[in-house]
């Protein structure tokens, strides 16, 4: 309704890449592989749902970081952050959170908004 950019970011800490390849210019190569191949399944992914939001404005981003410090930095240029949370089976209801979530629960700049998974 507000026309907003929808910016979808997929989070890849590849520290352990870099730092089991001494730094090296491979280990530069190994990563830029990861992030594209990243980047090619993210952007598949939003293509599927592309027929449930035809005017929304979308862009993708993979970032090289941990995802909660990559999301939290995010969310000081964000008016809404959104994040997943896995639902509850058995008799519980609810919704579990992760550790990612737990930290943007208390660290983003923008309201949180937290949705459970199917």
């Amino acid at each position: 309704r507000r026309t907003a950019l929808l910016r979808v970011i997929s989070a890849h800490d590849l520290t352990e890449i870099r730092s089991a390849l001494d730094d090296t210019p491979e280990a530069h190569e190994v990563c830029a592989g990861a992030l594209a191949e990243a980047s090619l399944e993210l952007n598949r992914r939003v293509k599927e749902r592309e027929d449930r939001c035809a005017h929304t404005r979308v862009n993708t981003e993979v970032l090289d970081g941990p995802a909660s410090a990559v999301l939290t930095a995010a969310s000081h240029h964000a008016d809404l952050l959104i994040a997943g949370a896995q639902r509850l089976d058995g008799e519980r209801r609810g919704v579990r959170i992760g550790p990612t979530t737990h930290t943007l629960l208390r660290h983003t700049a923008c309201p949180l908004l937290i949705v459970p998974h199917r």
